[in-house]
């Protein structure tokens, strides 16, 4: 038993030491725009947010971005060293619009309504994935992390490359409002 002890006392210890670089980094997927939105990508395209709210940067390279079909799928997003989006400097979030020409700063897969996204780092490891989408989205409703419960949820306020503001997709159409019907007719019209 003291043998054990001391293995566990010792695991402690080497994790509480260890450098700080060793471990991934926290990056957040923060919202996904399944159906494009109007204020993100020059042809509306769909688009991943991604935020690094640490105090360091984070080399991407080596990083993959995917959807449901996995990191092995031939549309994956692989960060490449040398590109503008090769580094996240702490506190900055980064959007990604899908398939725009250049295939080394835009992932070419399509967002599906009901898909998932998800981040990994260059050793295979899940960083953040958006969970599946509920395919209630449309255009200018997005699927976005709710800092305050740490869930997702459909917001009809888009905030590409800043924190997201969350409100509800039905408050934003409420603006025509049918006070009455009149199924046979009337006889006042």
């Amino acid at each position: 038993i003291f043998f054990r002890v001391a293995m566990v006392l010792f695991l402690v210890l080497c994790l509480l030491t260890a450098p700080r670089a060793a471990f991934s980094a926290a990056l957040l997927i923060t919202e996904v725009a399944d159906k494009g939105t109007s204020n993100a990508c020059p042809s509306d395209q769909d688009w991943v947010e991604i935020h690094n709210p640490g105090p360091g940067d984070v080399n991407l390279t080596g990083w993959k971005l995917h959807d449901d079909k996995g990191p092995n799928d031939n549309k994956a997003f692989t960060f490449t060293a040398g590109t503008s989006i090769t580094t996240l400097s702490a506190s900055a979030y980064v959007v990604l619009c899908t398939k725009l020409d250049d295939a080394t700063t835009s992932p070419q897969f399509g967002i599906g309504g009901d898909d998932t996204v998800s981040l990994i780092d260059a050793t295979g490891t899940l960083v953040s994935t958006s969970g599946v989408l509920q395919d209630q989205g449309g255009y200018n409703l997005t699927w976005a992390l709710d800092s305050n419960s740490g869930t997702y949820r459909y917001t009809a306020t888009p905030t590409p490359g800043a924190s997201n503001v969350i409100t509800s997709p039905r408050a934003a159409s409420a603006s025509l409002l049918i006070t009455e019907v009149a199924d046979k007719g009337t006889s006042n019209a």
